[in-house]
């Protein structure tokens, strides 16, 4: 996400069903969960037919259609609650599609009401949630961009090394 960043491109989609991790812990974003049956239940079809991932959306995005890096931010804090979850619950599980609508209305209008999109997961470290947070600012432009996410990720897992292959 740091090099679409790079770019000011944007994703517009970025969520756990949109990543794959290979054995040697690489990790690849791509864009195919839309038309796979599996994620069906992930979006909200609108009136022109087409589809949104509505949870996963920040609220300019879902509101005003508008799309920024920024944006993709927001949801890569929902992405990295749905890893820590393994992905065995959505964003705003206990809301209607409508109820989600109506929360970021509650956003665009200063905040004040609205619900973030999940509670901290368990055994979830407290920075990790407080950066989830962070991603999920009200001002796109007070949100981190993925070069600060990228290096904050980095220095929290300084040293660490996966296991060995058996």
């Amino acid at each position: 996400m740091k090099y679409l960043e790079s770019f000011e491109l944007v994703h517009r989609d970025l969520a756990a069903r949109n990543v794959t991790v290979s054995e040697d812990l690489n990790i690849k974003v791509a864009d195919y969960a839309m038309f796979c049956e599996e994620f069906v239940g992930d979006y909200h079809v609108v009136a022109d037919g087409s589809r949104l991932p509505l949870r996963w959306m920040s609220w300019e995005s879902l509101l005003m259609g508008m799309y920024s890096p920024a944006s993709d931010v927001w949801s890569f804090g929902v992405t990295v609650w749905e890893v820590l979850t393994y992905c065995l619950a959505k964003p705003f599980e206990e809301m209607s599609d409508d109820q989600v609508v109506a929360n970021a209305s509650e956003w665009r209008c200063g905040g004040r009401g609205a619900r973030v999109p999940a509670a901290p997961p368990p055994r979830c470290r407290r920075e990790l949630y407080d950066l989830m947070h962070e991603c999920w600012r009200r001002e796109p432009s007070q949100r981190p961009r993925f070069h600060d996410l990228h290096r904050y990720l980095d220095r929290m897992t300084h040293g660490y090394k996966p296991p060995a292959n058996r």
